[in-house]
């Protein structure tokens, strides 16, 4: 697939500059048509079938003559202008990694037919990380593993499941879009959905991948459950990653214990207080019951992380201990991900994946 782009700016320098950055990262991506002067740039739209056309808001454009599935945005000089003439705006001062997934992103929402996946048959891991208890550091840990991962030069993608969880609390990066935009585009079925994933996906400075969350987290509770699967299907075949690092309070039902189900490995993790282990107990024990019931084989998928211990730890029951995969020391209040991964042995302990 390459996306047609044409390009109107009063700018000649900016032109240059953009067609020289583009052609160096996205030459097999997008086909760029640069201008600055008005009337060519219109005559382009339909003559090479442009799919993109982006303009400075100097230019007056009118609306009547781009063709009805080409997506358009006025290029503003700052990141404050939402609209211009009530229509999109795109700042042309940021990355140009930015620009690109602006530019699918405007895409994704006129092209008509579905664009299929270039994979090589090969499936994301899914490894989720759960507690049955709070305070037990499981965001951390899991954040943790997708950074060990990344830095092993895996494909990394970390997706909180709970609805008030935020990933840009561990991993930050710079962009537009959030998590809202692919649940609109899930429910309302309008735009391409593998290009409004790729637009969306943001990439922390560690090589981990996430979606900033949506502004509200009442838009979390309008998930449901065959949207979930949905966008499982999609991140697990679309072939851009090798792990899907999920994290979310463990529950008996509904969409987590669904991907306790699905999972390639569930990862349940205790702080070594009495409270905690006990309650973790409790939930192995439950998906034990739950595994003779319905014949799964759920745990033999399940492993135990002691996270954030210290000399008042104390193991779990001998029978669950066997499933311990390793300790992460407790790490300084507000670490950043890179600081934990400096400080632990989580390295080591989720290097093993493969």
């Amino acid at each position: 697939m390459v996306i047609k782009v044409a390009m109107l700016s009063e700018n000649a320098n900016y032109i240059r500059r953009m067609s020289a950055n583009f052609n160096n990262l996205y030459s097999d991506k997008l086909e760029l048509y640069l201008f600055t002067n008005q009337d060519k740039a219109m005559e382009a739209l339909s003559t090479q079938k442009i799919d993109v056309f982006l303009s400075d808001g100097g230019f007056e454009i009118d609306q009547q003559k781009i063709p009805k599935k080409c997506g358009f945005a006025y290029l503003t000089d700052t990141p404050d202008i939402d609209t211009i003439r009530g229509e999109r705006t795109v700042c042309k001062f940021q990355k140009a990694e930015l620009i690109y997934k602006e530019i699918l992103d405007i895409y994704s929402e006129n092209v008509s037919e579905v664009i299929g996946f270039k994979t090589d048959g090969s499936r994301a891991r899914v490894v989720l990380f759960t507690s049955a208890a709070g305070g037990t550091g499981c965001s951390t840990a899991a954040a943790a593993c997708a950074g060990a991962l990344a830095v092993k030069g895996k494909r990394v993608l970390y997706f909180p499941l709970s609805i008030f969880e935020r990933a840009e609390t561990l991993f930050h990066a710079e962009g537009t879009a959030d998590f809202s935009s692919v649940l609109y585009a899930l429910k309302s079925k309008k735009s391409n959905f593998v290009l409004k994933i790729e637009s969306c996906v943001r990439r922390d400075e560690t090589g981990v991948c996430f979606f900033q969350s949506s502004p509200s987290a009442l838009d979390m509770m309008e998930f449901r459950a065959e949207e979930m699967k949905t966008l499982m299907e999609v991140l697990e075949s679309g072939g851009d990653f090798d792990f899907l690092i999920l994290d979310a309070p463990f529950a008996l039902q509904g969409r987590v214990f669904e991907m306790v189900r699905k999972s390639g490995q569930t990862i349940f993790v205790t702080n070594g207080s009495p409270a905690a282990n006990d309650k973790t107990a409790r939930a192995l024990e439950a998906i034990r019951i739950l595994d003779e019931q319905k014949e799964d084989a759920v745990m033999s998928k399940v492993r135990l992380l002691y996270n954030g211990v210290d000399d008042k730890a104390v193991e779990m029951p001998g029978e669950w201990n066997s499933l311990v995969m390793g300790r992460i020391c407790k790490v300084e209040p507000r670490a950043s991900v890179s600081q934990i991964l400096a400080q632990t042995d989580a390295l080591t302990i989720f290097g093993r994946f493969e």
